[in-house]
């Protein structure tokens, strides 16, 4: 019995219901994908990270004008994912004033080149 195939003797003795395939096959049906197209593939995911890292340096260059001279020493922009900016605070109040200006950072935000995506920041 292949791998990806249970039987219904097995599952009684484990006490699960039976499932006749309790494992998802592979995407490429069964057969083996060639080196070319798996380097492709680890190439297009390594490209998507290296743009979310220039968007990283973007932002880090240009955030003492997103935050102003007041801030810029006591917080710093950590990541971006899924369209929120994660931004780390050096204490509470400095964490709570930058919630209070979130409206007015996105805003300095959207003026960087690709960074319009981005939608609320979250301070840490």
């Amino acid at each position: 019995m292949p791998l990806s195939e249970d039987s219904e003797i097995l599952s009684s003795f484990r006490g699960l219901e039976y499932s006749p395939v309790f494992s998802r096959k592979r995407g490429s049906g069964g057969v083996p994908i060639s080196a070319e197209q798996l380097t492709r593939k680890f190439l297009q995911k390594i490209s998507c990270a290296g743009e979310a890292a220039d968007l990283n340096s973007k932002i880090a260059e240009k955030w003492e004008g997103c935050v102003g001279k007041k801030f810029v020493s006591k917080c710093a922009p950590i990541n971006v994912r899924l369209n929120v900016l994660y931004v780390s605070a050096c204490n509470s109040a400095v964490r709570q004033e930058l919630i209070f200006l979130e409206k007015s950072i996105l805003k300095n935000l959207h003026s960087i080149e690709g960074c319009s995506k981005i939608k609320k920041i979250k301070v840490l």
